[in-house]
C-alpha cells in the first residue's frame, strides 16, 4: 500500500511547492556544460526528479511515524501495514502487531481486522482463535466485510468460538451483501449443503453466480460442475464449458482438468483431442495419486489425437507416481502395440509407394513405345494412301486415251453408208436390252443375299484367326483416355485402404 497517500495528516503543499519548483532547481543543480546536450539534460532533470522524489517519500513515511507514535489511529494501521509488508521499512511482525494493537484499541476496525489475522496465524504474537475471534467480532460488528467473512469461517470451523453454522451463516450474509466475493461463494455452499440455512438451489445459483462475476475461480468452477451434472438447474454442457473456461483462463487447475475433460467427451464444445491434452494441466501442489490421473487423463487425450509416443510418456509418468495404476499399465501397452503397427504400416506404405513409382515409370514407358509404333503406322498408311492416288490417276488417264480412241473410230464409222448405220442401231438396241435384264438378275440375286449396301462387308471377316488375336491385343493397349493410368493408381489406393479398414 502506498502509505503517503493515505496518511490523513500528509501535507499535499509539499509535493505542489515541490513541482512547481522543480525545473528552477534542476537547471541550478545540473551542470551547465551538459545543457547542450539535449540526452544529458534529460538524464539530469531525471535524476534530480527521482531524489525529489525520493526526498519526498522519506518526508512522507516520517510524518507518518511521527503521526503513529502520535497517537493517530489511521497512521499507526498504516505503520503495522509497512512492517507487516516490508515496504519501506525492513519486514517485521512484531512491529506490526504492535502498531496494529495501538490503532485497534482505539476502534480502528481495519486496524481489528489485521490483528486478528496476526492472532489466527500466530505471526508476530502467539497464535490464538480466541483472540482472533474478539478481534474480527469488533471488526465486523463495525460492519467490516472482510472481518466478518473470517468471523464466519471461525463459526463454521469452531476456532476459538463454538462450532454453530447459523452463526456463520449470518455472518456470511452480512459479508455477502457487501460485495464480498468470498463471503458469496461460501455461502453459495452453505445454501447447497443447507449449513446453517435451509436448503435453497435458487440461493446457491444467485450467491455462486454473484461471486463468479466477480473472477472468483471456484464460484465459477462451482457454477460449471452445477449446470453440467443439472443440480437445481437445467443440465446444460454450453453454460457450464464456459463456467469452467473462465476460471480455467485464470490458471485455476482444477477447471482446467475439467474443461479437459468437455474437450474430452464433446459436451458443451465440438470434441477435440488435441485441446483436451492441452487442458490436462499437472498441478504441483496436487497429491501424488491425483498427478498420476492428470498423466493417465492426459495421455489418453494424446492418444486420441494419435501422438502415441507422447501419450506413452504421459502413462509412464503415471505410473511412477502410482506403480498400482492398472489402467494406466493396460493403455501404455495398448498404446505401445499401436504405435508398432502405426511404424510397420508407415514402412508398407513406403515400401507400396516405391512399387507404384516404378510401376508408374513402366506405364510411362510403355505408353511412350505404344505412341511411336501409332506413329510408324499412320506413316505408313499415308505412304499406301499416296500410291493409290498414283494409281488412280494412271487409270484415269488409260480410261481418257481410250475414249479418244472411240471417237476416232466413231468418225471414221459416220463415213460409211446408211445402212450399216442402220444395223449398227440395231445392235446397239440389243445390247441395251441385254444389259437390263443382267442389271435386274443382279439386284435379285443382292435380295436374296440380304441386301448388303457398299462398304457393309467387315474386313476383319477376311482376316485368319491368328490376324483377328494380334489385331485385338494392339486395340487393347492402347489408353482409353489420358487419364487412363492415374484412374487405375487411385482405384488401387483406394483398394489399399479399403483392405485396411477391413482388417
Amino acid at each position: 500500500m502506498d502509505i503517503g497517500w493515505r496518511s490523513g495528516k500528509m501535507k499535499y503543499s509539499i509535493l505542489i511547492l515541490a513541482l512547481l519548483t522543480f525545473n528552477n532547481s534542476v537547471l541550478a543543480d545540473c551542470d551547465n556544460s551538459k545543457l547542450s546536450d539535449k540526452d544529458n539534460l534529460t538524464s539530469c532533470k531525471r535524476n534530480a526528479l527521482d531524489e525529489v522524489l525520493l526526498d519526498m517519500r522519506y518526508t512522507a513515511i516520517r510524518e507518518v511515524i511521527q503521526g503513529a507514535e502520535q497517537g493517530n489511529a489511521e497512521e499507526q494501521t498504516i505503520l503495522g501495514k509497512m512492517y507487516y509488508t516490508g515496504k519501506d521499512v525492513p519486514q517485521n511482525y512484531n512491529q506490526a502487531a504492535k502498531w496494529y494493537l495501538k490503532a485497534a484499541e482505539q476502534g480502528d476496525a481495519e486496524a481489528q481486522n489485521y490483528l486478528g489475522l496476526l492472532y489466527g496465524s500466530g505471526e508476530g504474537v502467539t497464535q490464538d482463535y480466541k483472540q482472533a475471534a474478539q478481534w474480527h467480532q469488533k471488526a465486523a460488528e463495525q460492519g467490516h466485510a472482510e472481518a466478518q467473512n473470517y468471523l464466519g469461517l471461525l463459526y463454521i470451523k469452531g476456532l476459538g468460538v463454538t462450532q454453530d453454522y447459523k452463526q456463520a451463516a449470518q455472518w456470511y450474509q452480512k459479508s455477502a451483501k457487501q460485495g464480498f466475493a468470498v463471503a458469496q461463494f461460501i455461502l453459495g455452499s452453505m445454501y447447497y449443503k443447507g449449513q446453517g440455512v435451509t436448503q435453497d438451489g435458487k440461493q446457491v445459483i444467485y450467491w455462486f453466480q454473484k461471486a463468479a462475476e466477480q473472477g472468483h475461480v471456484r464460484a465459477q468452477t462451482s457454477l460449471g460442475t452445477i449446470y453440467y451434472k443439472g443440480q437445481v438447474v437445467t443440465q446444460d454442457y454450453k453454460r457450464a464449458t464456459q463456467w469452467y473456461r473462465k476460471a480455467a483462463e485464470q490458471g485455476f487447475a482444477e477447471a482446467q482438468s475439467l474443461l479437459g475433460v468437455r474437450y474430452y467427451e464433446g459436451q458443451g464444445v465440438t470434441q477435440d483431442y488435441k485441446q483436451a491434452a492441452e487442458n490436462f494441466i499437472i498441478n504441483p501442489e496436487d497429491s501424488p495419486e491425483q498427478q498420476a490421473v492428470s498423466h493417465f487423463n492426459r495421455g489418453n487425450a494424446l492418444a486420441q489425437s494419435g501422438e502415441l509416443e507422447k501419450a506413452i510418456k504421459d502413462y509412464e509418468k503415471a505410473l511412477e507416481l502410482n506403480i498400482k495404476f492398472d489402467d494406466a499399465h493396460a493403455n501404455k501397452a495398448l498404446a505401445e502395440k499401436l504405435l508398432e503397427q502405426q511404424e510397420e504400416q508407415d514402412q508398407q506404405n513406403q515400401d507400396q509407394d516405391q512399387d507404384q513409382d516404378q510401376d508408374q515409370d513402366s506405364e510411362d514407358e510403355k505408353s511412350d513405345d505404344d505412341s511411336k509404333s501409332d506413329e510408324s503406322q499412320d506413316s505408313e498408311s499415308k505412304d499406301n494412301e499416296s500410291k493409290d492416288s498414283e494409281s488412280e490417276q494412271e487409270d484415269s488417264s488409260d480410261q481418257q486415251n481410250q475414249s479418244e480412241q472411240d471417237s476416232d473410230g466413231q468418225s471414221s464409222d459416220e463415213k460409211d453408208s446408211d445402212e450399216q448405220e442402220a444395223d449398227e442401231n440395231e445392235s446397239d438396241k440389243q445390247s441395251d436390252e441385254e444389259k437390263e435384264a443382267e442389271a435386274a438378275k443382279a439386284e435379285e440375286d443382292a435380295a436374296e443375299e440380304g441386301q448388303q449396301g457398299p462398304g457393309a462387308a467387315n474386313p476383319a471377316d477376311e482376316l485368319s484367326d491368328e490376324e483377328k488375336q494380334a489385331l485385338e491385343q494392339w486395340l487393347n493397349r492402347i489408353p482409353d483416355d489420358p487419364g487412363g493410368l492415374l484412374k487405375r493408381k487411385f482405384l488401387y489406393q483406394y483398394k489399399q485402404r479399403e483392405h485396411q479398414d477391413e482388417g
